[in-house]
This record gives structure tokens, C-alpha cells and sequence, in this order.
């Protein structure tokens, strides 16, 4: 069986197990959770380190904030929060074999209630740091990468603390639980090879799951972070995805959280004359400052998370960037590189044939602010009274041959198209493939003369006689032909050009009675019937 067949295979398992999800997920339910638990893996205490083979474990302590409220799960945050599925509910939350008492009056819905997630308070909360919260989706696998594996933690199958690894297979999906719309994540399970890559799902949420962490370890900051609430119903298991609602618990609990960009500024190419709007999107705990520069310098009163220029200039274009700063760090951009050019220019055919005697046409199409002027150059020198957006030589000799551009001008600057290249033909042969053309050279003057034949400035091996002969064209064998004549008085050449064309009258055609046949025979396969052709008897 093909390899890329297997891997299309297997993936196509995984998507399919999270859209059974959601379809779960989506059906009216009453706070009931499904039965079971992470595969009954108990806290690992001392021996994190070898919890999983190659697992970055180090500093991974989310053990120590996942506790039990109303018999099922809740995630300490820090700063006295805890957080929890709206459908569990606050209520007094113990950790570590201690029970905190709620704070009456501190529980707060997260969306107006329009989400499965709310939060509360505790009195005299435990001496724990603050979890880092995830401040964008998690990574899902793809076939060309592993995604982020996730730890789930809670207390589920009415046993103590319990977890277990899945990799993450989707993100940003929406579901519609008990009348609130949550954005998250998903994971599959079982262990899952897709091309060389392992995807390791050991771990199903359960009753007493919800309200748990799922954390990720971000190996960019080196720190574990708090990526999901842990979601059981009806059946169906997924995961609130945090960093939809990062900012609304900051600035709901007051936790310490630097700045991160969730949203960089993209560069573009503009004509003069155009708007510009570069904007970006953050995290972090409020209030949250903002600085644009331009070139690493900082621009006087660009504080807002967009940044406008009503009409570009030519010296607007730059390297642009934010800085974003709130009293627990700062947080700085890639650099958004912005091109203003006074206007865009098409590009003119090259070469270009011309036939002596008779006329050739360039034209030019530019778009930008107007009013714009134009002057065709040949060989890079002007030509007097070529100021039109088209330039037309009514009557080719020789001496037309060279270089021919034209620059164009706004109120913005100027831009010069590309040069093109005129080649001047005494002839030109159009032909279809299979068919002839032979070229004869014309010398004037006094002999004797020699001849060597060329085919688009390349010398053709033996043909140095005064004609030459293209037998039994092929397309690839159009183009142009050049005789270098000699004489004792010099060297003089003369090109001509040739096309050559597929000849469309030689496209086979099926007969009328052909195309009977076949509608009938598409007739049959349609009806699943067969039909059986015999031959007309004989006379004889």
C-alpha cells in the first residue's frame, strides 16, 4: 500500500474523531459528565522526570494547581483565582489536601456567561506563583509537523489527581454547549503514525475531569503554560481553548502577565498616494502601552494599536514595528517592511519584431495618481515629441533596431519601465509544425561573400550557404534567423523571423456516428444495465 495513502489515512482518522466531537458536543445536554479517567495514571510526584520518555518536563509543577471543587475539577491561577467549568460552578476548592473557602460575591462568567468558563476567589490562597497562561492557540499536528502534546490534568473517575498526554490535532473550532459558544482545542486518541511522526494520545476526559488544566511547554519562553480547562460532556471531551480569553481573565484577576504579541503588522506595497494602516493585537496584564518607529526610531504620537498615513510618500517607506509595554515587560514586533513607489509600471514585451517598411507599436500601462506624463527613450536617449502613454514607428528600416523604454511621472516621482529590445526582420514566415521555410541572403556589392547562418544569435553548424532551410518544423524551431554576410569591404547581417504554429485543422475529431456510440454506451453505464452488439447476419 502506497505510504503517502497510509499517512492520508490516519490523518483523515484524527480529523474525523475531533468532528465527532463537536458534533456531540453540540447537542442540548445537562450537566452530566461521561465515565472512566486518564488511563488511571497517578500523580507522578518525585518521578516527573520519567513520567514520559524525551517529555520536556523540567519545571512542569501544574500538578500542584489542579484541585477539586463540587466534585469535580478546578485550576488554581494565582493571586487567590481559580478557574473553573461554568457548568461545575464555584464553590470551596481543595489543593494539596487543604480546602479554601469561596469568597462570597467573587465568582465572575467569562463572555457574559456566553462561555463554559468562570472564575472565583478563595480566601487565604496558597503560596504559589502565578500560572503562565497560554497567550496563543496551541500548534495542531499536521503531517508536516508534531503539534503540541498537552498534558491533561484532573480529577476525574472519582479517584485522586490523575493525567496523561494527547497531541493536539485541532484548534479555534467553536462549540455550543448547555446554550454557551466556547472556543477550543482538541486532541484524538490512541497512538497514531502519521509519515514519521508519532502522534501519542493516552489520555480521555472524564467525569470528574472538567474544570481541569492542560498544559503545554513553550519552547520558546522554556516555561509551562496553562493552554486548556478540561471539558467532560455527555460523551464528548475538548478542552477550552485559553488564549481565546486570555486578556479577559488578566484583567478579570489582576495577574502579572508581560506582553505578548498575538497579532504582528504586515508589510505591503503601495502606490503613492495610498492610505496606509498597520495594526497589531496583544495580550498581557493592563493597562498595555503602545509605540510605533519607523526604522527603529520612535514616531511622535503613533501610541494606538493601529498606526495610519491618510496618503503615502515616497519617504514613507520603511521598516515599521511596535513596541508594547505594560509594568511586567515589553513586548516588540517583527519589523513590517512597507514599499511606497510613486507609481506601478507594466512591463513591455521583449524582444520585440519589427519588419522593415513597416510600422511598430509599444504602449505602456501604469497605475497611480495622476496627472501622469510620459517620455519613450531609445537606447536611453530621448525622443523628441514620444510623450504619450504608446509609441509607434510608422516606418521600420534597420537603423530602428535597439532599446526602447519609456519613463513615466506623477506628482510622486518617476519609474522607468524595462528595456526592450526591437529586432528589425527582413521577413517574416509563418508556418505550421511539419512544414518548410527557407531564407535566401540578398549581399550587395562586390565579392566574394561568405555566409554563416544563425538561430536566435547562436551559429548553425554548416550552414553557410546563401539560403537556408527549415525542414519539418517543430514549434521549438521558431524564432530568428540571422545571416552574417562577408566581403572584402566587411561584414554586414540580415534577420528574419519565423513562426510556427500548431496547425488546429490536424486535432483529430471524432465522426458524428462516433459520438452516437459513445452517448449510448454512457446511457447504459448510467442505468447499470448491459447491452449486447452482434453482428447483422449474412445474405449468403
Amino acid at each position: 500500500m502506497p505510504f503517502s495513502f497510509v499517512a492520508r489515512f490516519f490523518l483523515r482518522q484524527s480529523v474525523l474523531f475531533c468532528l465527532v466531537l463537536m458534533i456531540l458536543a453540540a447537542i442540548p445536554l445537562w450537566a452530566v459528565e461521561d465515565n472512566g479517567n486518564f488511563n488511571n495514571n497517578a500523580d507522578p510526584g518525585a518521578s516527573i522526570l520519567n513520567w514520559t520518555s524525551g517529555w520536556p518536563s523540567a519545571g512542569m509543577d501544574g500538578w500542584n494547581y489542579v484541585g477539586q471543587v463540587n466534585g469535580a475539577s478546578g485550576t488554581y491561577l494565582g493571586n487567590g483565582w481559580v478557574v473553573t467549568a461554568a457548568h461545575v460552578g464555584a464553590g470551596n476548592f481543595s489543593l494539596g489536601g487543604v480546602t479554601y473557602t469561596l469568597v462570597s460575591g467573587s465568582t465572575t462568567s467569562i463572555d457574559g456567561g456566553n462561555v463554559d468558563l468562570v472564575l472565583f476567589q478563595i480566601a487565604s490562597p496558597p503560596a504559589l506563583p502565578a500560572l503562565v497562561l497560554g497567550q496563543v492557540p496551541p500548534i495542531p499536528f499536521s503531517e508536516q509537523s508534531g503539534g503540541d502534546s498537552v498534558a491533561l490534568i484532573g480529577y476525574g473517575g472519582g479517584g485522586g489527581e490523575t493525567w496523561g498526554l494527547n497531541t493536539v490535532t485541532a484548534v479555534n473550532f467553536t462549540l455550543s454547549v448547555l446554550g454557551r459558544s466556547t472556543i477550543d482545542f482538541c486532541t484524538s486518541d490512541g497512538t497514531t503514525t502519521i509519515g514519521s511522526q508519532s502522534v501519542t494520545n493516552n489520555a480521555t476526559v472524564v467525569t470528574g475531569d472538567s474544570g481541569g488544566g492542560d498544559f503545554i511547554f513553550n519552547a520558546s519562553s522554556g516555561k509551562w503554560e496553562l493552554a486548556g480547562i478540561n471539558e467532560a460532556m455527555g460523551g464528548a471531551s475538548y478542552f477550552v481553548q485559553v488564549s481565546a480569553y486570555v486578556q479577559q481573565i488578566l484583567d478579570i484577576t489582576g495577574l502579572a502577565a508581560p506582553p505578548v504579541i498575538t497579532s504582528e503588522p504586515q508589510g505591503m506595497r503601495l502606490e503613492a498616494g495610498s492610505p496606509l494602516s498597520l495594526s497589531t493585537a496583544a495580550n498581557g496584564s493592563s493597562p498595555l502601552t503602545y509605540q510605533w518607529f519607523k526604522n527603529g526610531a520612535a514616531i511622535s504620537g503613533a501610541t494606538a494599536t493601529t498606526f495610519s498615513i491618510t496618503s503615502t510618500l515616497v519617504s514613507d517607506s520603511a521598516a515599521y514595528s511596535v513596541k508594547v509595554t505594560n509594568g511586567y515587560g515589553n513586548a516588540t514586533s517583527s519589523a513590517a517592511n512597507v514599499t511606497v513607489v510613486p507609481m506601478d509600471i507594466s512591463n513591455l514585451t521583449t524582444p520585440q519584431i519589427g519588419i522593415i517598411g513597416q510600422p511598430v507599436t509599444y504602449s505602456i500601462a501604469v497605475q497611480g495618481a495622476g496627472p501622469i506624463t510620459y517620455q519613450w527613450l531609445f537606447n536611453g536617449t530621448h525622443i523628441s515629441g514620444a510623450t504619450g502613454n504608446s509609441y509607434t514607428i510608422a516606418d521600420t528600416t534597420s537603423g530602428s533596431a535597439g532599446n526602447y523604454s519609456v519613463e513615466a511621472s506623477n506628482t510622486y516621482g518617476n519609474v522607468t519601465s524595462n528595456a526592450s529590445q526591437l529586432v528589425i526582420v527582413v521577413s517574416q514566415q509563418v508556418i505550421q509544425v511539419g512544414q518548410s521555410a527557407t531564407f535566401t541572403a540578398t549581399p550587395s556589392g562586390t565579392g566574394p561573400f561568405t555566409y554563416q547562418w544563425q538561430f536566435n544569435g547562436n551559429a548553425i553548424g554548416l550552414a553557410t550557404g546563401q539560403s537556408y532551410t527549415v525542414s519539418g518544423a517543430q514549434q521549438n524551431q521558431g524564432g530568428i534567423y540571422t545571416v552574417v554576410i562577408t566581403s572584402p569591404s566587411g561584414n554586414v547581417s540580415s534577420s528574419f523571423s519565423l513562426v510556427v504554429n500548431i496547425d488546429v485543422g490536424d486535432t483529430p475529431t471524432m465522426p458524428a456516428w462516433g459520438l452516437a456510440v459513445l452517448a449510448l454506451l454512457l446511457l447504459v453505464a448510467a442505468s447499470g444495465k448491459r447491452i449486447r452488439m452482434e453482428s447483422a447476419p449474412s445474405d449468403h
